[in-house]
């Protein structure tokens, strides 16, 4: 974990010339990523490394590093990407999900040779009860190598992988090789805040290595935002199309669908309010109730 310094303590006797050989089996876990506490937390990758807030990890047939081509209006930016096709499965069916740590002959896993093509960023959020909406926002663009079927990404909160706020979708591929442009990916983190802490996860499964055929299967993520989303209170009147007399009665609700909050109904002065909606654009409509 982080902080924490590992020692392999030898005991044994040398050659005739006070030599010996040592072979060291096993694996010595990487240092936990610290724990993010304060907010808001942005990373932009000035400094083209990871902080010590994200801690990245990757199987075998897999890369997850920091590169000046993956930048977004900074210097550089995660790109997660594929090595070899080696044993690559995939499936039609991106909903099938990520798991890195079963074979595909067990339980019907659609992505990774026995856990080889994964690569995942984790970090650690503890909330802090600050008064607003937290959410989870970074840039992204993905890309493939021969088919839009050979890479995937998801996020996961506390290991549950969980949908976009603006599309709905929790597993992403893309239909253009080289890249479609950069988009903002938005993760409502409100359901969790109050839990003591969030573990978040940024995961992919890819096959070849980046720009191996056309863009390779990567991605590319920058400007990673945990914050509290500021809420306030919406109200007002409802009058008439002339603006003369008030409308009581009248519903009151968001042009959304699903509509983000219930809608409200104006009381006799033609009244009506919203309670805690996040500072984010809407757009109120009304009719007659």
């Amino acid at each position: 974990s982080a902080g924490i310094t590992y020692y392999i303590i030898v005991d044994g006797y040398g050659s005739g010339s006070g030599a010996y050989d040592m072979v060291v089996t096993g694996i010595i876990p990487p240092p936990a990523a610290d724990p993010i506490t304060s907010f808001p937390f942005i990373e932009d990758f000035e400094n083209c490394s990871f902080p010590p807030e994200m801690q990245p990890k990757w199987g075998a047939n897999n890369q997850n590093r920091v590169v000046t081509d993956a930048g977004h209006e900074s210097s550089c930016g995660i790109q997660m990407e594929g090595i070899v096709y080696n044993y690559f499965y995939y499936s039609t069916n991106c909903q099938t999900g990520i798991d890195y740590n079963i074979p595909p002959s067990e339980g019907g896993i659609a992505f990774g040779s026995y856990g080889n093509h994964w690569s995942k960023v984790v970090m650690k959020a503890i909330p802090d009860g600050t008064a607003g909406s937290m959410q989870l926002d970074f840039d992204f663009q993905q890309f493939f190598s021969y088919s839009t079927y050979y890479n995937a990404f998801e996020v996961w909160i506390n290991g549950v992988p969980v949908a976009e706020k603006e599309t709905g979708e929790t597993c992403f591929r893309t239909t253009s090789a080289n890249g479609a442009g950069w988009s903002k990916m938005i993760y409502d983190l409100a359901p969790f805040q109050n839990d003591p802490e969030i573990d978040i996860e940024l995961v992919f499964i890819g096959a070849y290595a980046a720009n191996y055929y056309q863009g390779g299967d990567k991605v590319w993520i920058d400007n990673v935002q945990i914050w509290y989303v500021p809420s306030g209170n919406v109200e007002g009147h409802a009058y008439d199309g002339d603006m003369a007399n008030p409308l009581p009665g009248v519903e009151i609700g968001f042009l959304a669908d699903p509509a983000p909050y219930p809608p409200v109904m104006s009381d006799a002065s033609g009244y009506y309010r919203f309670s805690n909606v996040p500072t984010e654009p809407i757009n109120p409509w009304a009719m007659y109730a």
